[in-house]
């Protein structure tokens, strides 16, 4: 990995190259009110997504922390604070979830690392303000969480807690004084802590453990869309908020318009919920929604046009993870559930154009498959046995949608919102593959109703 250190130090140097002419010529700027991007005095929330670089993978003995799939990606945002047009305040939260694969043993768990990294961040302006680089530096926690085990065949362990330390060096844009999109390079910083292995042989019960040092120090590469929530101050033109109390109430929501219009305008959405399921069997005794993590919780995104004062489509993309199991005992794997949601959207503003409610409606598809499928433990005649089933959905499923919900605008580019949406699943054959066992055939309805939490970013 030691290009990617040398890209880390590279990419570090550029961006001070670029801005550290600009942060001197900062001091001759004009006042902060009359730069609409300079954000003083605003809070702001994040989502951001991109691939990361674990520098040393070895966990114990021939285990290794290895990505879930070609690259290993994370996801993750915050919220902060600018206090003046340089300095500011921010919470940093992200999180990945690769595998722990022993190379003669195939994967054995799973270790989701979340950091939470409170942070100093310092920007500067360049041109008319549109584009400011910055860099931030923070302390905080990483929760260490191994799940999705093997138990008894294999465990994998290590600290639950760790300190960690961010570095970072970024690159915003401003779309309009509201949204900001952009890319960043961060370095997390993990202490090295102990984890231990152990193998179990299915047949005799004999047990092997292997303890080493791990490391979870990474590199990762961003991107970013930035939502500045209420309005700058003398946004209107007009003087400052004559009291403490009336300036805090634009923290988070503007006092005047123009919030939804009539304007031609795209969006973007990130949409996080749950769908409860009407049928959880899923054919050949097989259930899912079992127990565990946020795997049966429901992340997307959506983007989207606004026609004219009421038409609108827009196009969703959600993933759930969904645990499977028999009908008793663990779970032994888990059912990928990818939903491709064209739809239309009638709204109809109230207050202005601050309250909007809409309705949607649209017909896409799913695409089902299996992964991370475990061998079970269980008795027949008195005895244990291993098994190892396989669950195949067929793929991929018509969905159609109709739903309700409604949006609160923050401001000209931003809005809070409650989607609830009902998922119309045609049934798909399943097959339960068992060696030396008849193969169990049956079929599967996922028809759901879903509650998204959505938070959305207009473009001018």
């Amino acid at each position: 990995m030691r290009w990617v250190r040398v890209l880390w130090l590279v990419s570090w140097a550029t961006v001070a190259a670029a801005g550290l002419p600009g942060a001197a010529r900062a001091g001759d700027a004009p006042a902060a009110s009359a730069n609409p991007f300079d954000n003083t005095g605003r809070l702001y929330l994040w989502f951001e997504s991109g691939m990361n670089f674990t520098l040393d993978r070895d966990f114990a003995g021939d285990a290794r922390v290895v990505p879930n799939s070609d690259v290993e990606f994370v996801l993750g945002g915050g919220a902060g604070y600018n206090i003046d047009p340089h300095w500011g305040v921010e919470l940093q939260v992200d999180g990945t979830d690769p595998w722990v694969r022993s190379e003669t043993r195939g994967g054995l768990e799973r270790i989701a690392v979340i950091t939470f990294v409170p942070a100093v961040r310092y920007r500067w302006a360049l041109g008319d303000g549109r584009l400011m680089p910055y860099l931030t530096g923070g302390v905080g926690f990483s929760s260490n969480d191994v799940h999705g085990s093997y138990k008894p065949f294999a465990t994998a362990s290590t600290a639950s807690t760790t300190v960690v330390g961010a570095l970072s060096a970024g690159l915003d844009y401003f779309i309009s004084e509201n949204v900001a999109a952009g890319f960043e390079f961060r370095s997390l910083i993990h202490p090295s802590q102990d984890a231990d292995v152990t193998f179990q042989n299915p047949q005799t019960g004999h047990v092997t453990r292997f303890t080493d040092s791990l490391n979870l120090t990474s590199l990762a590469l961003l991107a970013h869309l930035r939502f500045f929530l209420g309005q700058q101050e003398s946004a209107d033109g007009g003087e400052q908020a004559s009291s403490y109390l009336q300036r805090f109430g634009t923290f988070f929501r503007a006092d005047h318009g123009p919030y939804d219009t009539d304007e031609l305008r795209g969006y973007v959405a990130g949409l996080f919920g749950y769908e409860y399921n009407w049928d959880r069997n899923v054919g050949g005794r097989v259930y899912v929604r079992d127990k565990g993590g946020d795997s049966n919780l429901t992340k997307g995104g959506a983007l989207g046009l606004n026609f004219d004062g009421h038409w609108g489509a827009e196009v969703q993309l959600l993933y759930t993870m969904l645990n499977i199991r028999m009908r008793t005992g663990p779970r032994f794997g888990k059912m990928n559930v990818f939903e491709i949601l064209p739809a239309l959207r009638y709204r109809y503003p109230l207050l202005g154009g601050r309250l909007v409610p809409f309705l949607l409606g649209g017909i896409g598809v799913s695409i089902l498959d299996t992964n991370e499928q475990r061998p079970l433990s269980v008795t027949e005649n008195g005895r244990p046995v291993i098994v190892f089933p396989q669950f195949e959905p067929g793929s991929p499923a018509i969905v159609g949608m109709i739903g309700a919900g409604i949006e609160y605008f923050l401001n000209h580019h931003v809005s809070l919102g409650l989607t609830v949406p009902l998922h119309l699943y045609s049934t798909v054959d399943t097959e339960l593959h068992q060696a030396g066992r008849k193969t169990v055939t049956g079929t599967a309805d996922l028809t759901s109703l879903a509650a998204f939490v959505q938070v959305k970013a207009y473009l001018p």
